[in-house]
């Protein structure tokens, strides 16, 4: 079984820093000769590499964004790639669970990211859950961290208001959406799993999924995935509304601070620092 997400976060930014090692994954990723499993392989560790946010400048770079399209993109089996339907599918996963986790923290936008947010909306649009979670079975992927996804959700409002200033274009003010859209699907995907199921329990992450709904814009295509989402993980487990306390974090997450630092840093602490902005 092939674990996506196993590298701690130290091992992340020694291999940013290693520059050679990243530039022969991204030389994997473009050679047609090498057997298409280790094209998927490639964007794994990317993957990896992305749940630290200190890597995100340096994957962000244009060579390495226009790497990961062009895999994307070149994801159809072919005769000459020896990819199998599954492996295609899921290389495509993987490239927009990526961009959605790098796009989301960016301010500087290029052209690229117009590409990037069309390509999300039509894998979003082409493939549903339960074929994903087949698919994710049949390769033997599975996962153990699951901040990184939800993270992309509580982006604090300032952070979704820089997609405003990125010109007229819709398609700069949609990327955000669709990073969170898409990362919505990693979790109807994953939940899937009894196991997964029981991790998100243990780090007490499945309180704010249910919050999503309330946090996301009113209205938008998001907040239904996460209505979707809450009614999918209903069907398989007893859920409880969630504590007053952590309601309270989710909206001060997604207003002011990121979800990690709510789930590091006591709420009184949370509160002074808002107190004090003003």
């Amino acid at each position: 079984m092939a674990y996506v997400n196993i590298m701690p976060r130290t091992f992340n930014t020694s291999l940013v820093a290693n520059q050679k090692f990243i530039e022969q994954f991204l030389g994997m990723m473009q050679n047609t000769t090498v057997p298409f499993r280790r094209h998927v392989t490639a964007v794994s560790v990317f993957v990896d590499l992305a749940y630290n946010p200190d890597t995100h400048a340096y994957l962000c770079k244009p060579h390495v964004i226009q790497s990961i399209i062009r895999t994307w993109r070149n994801a159809e089996p072919t005769p000459e790639n020896s990819a199998t339907p599954a492996a295609s599918v899921y290389l495509k996963y993987l490239s927009a669970v990526l961009m959605s986790m790098l796009c989301a923290t960016r301010q500087n936008f290029s052209p690229q990211y117009l590409e990037i947010s069309d390509l999300m909306k039509q894998f979003i649009d082409q493939y549903n859950y339960k074929e994903l979670y087949t698919i994710e079975m049949e390769l033997g992927f599975s996962w153990s961290k699951y901040v990184p996804y939800l993270r992309v959700a509580y982006m604090p409002y300032h952070a979704k208001r820089c997609m405003q200033a990125c010109g007229s274009d819709p398609r700069y003010r949609n990327l955000q959406m669709m990073c969170i859209e898409t990362n919505i699907l990693f979790f109807q995907v994953t939940l899937n799993g009894q196991r997964e199921r029981k991790i998100m329990v243990d780090q007490g992450l499945i309180d704010y999924v249910i919050c999503l709904p309330s946090v996301l814009p009113d209205g938008s295509r998001a907040q239904q995935r996460a209505k979707d989402l809450v009614t999918m993980l209903g069907k398989e487990m007893q859920l409880q509304p969630p504590s007053l306390n952590t309601m309270a974090r989710a909206r001060l997450a997604v207003t002011y601070f990121g979800l990690e630092r709510v789930l590091k840093t006591p709420a009184q602490e949370l509160l002074s620092n808002i107190f004090q902005a003003c």
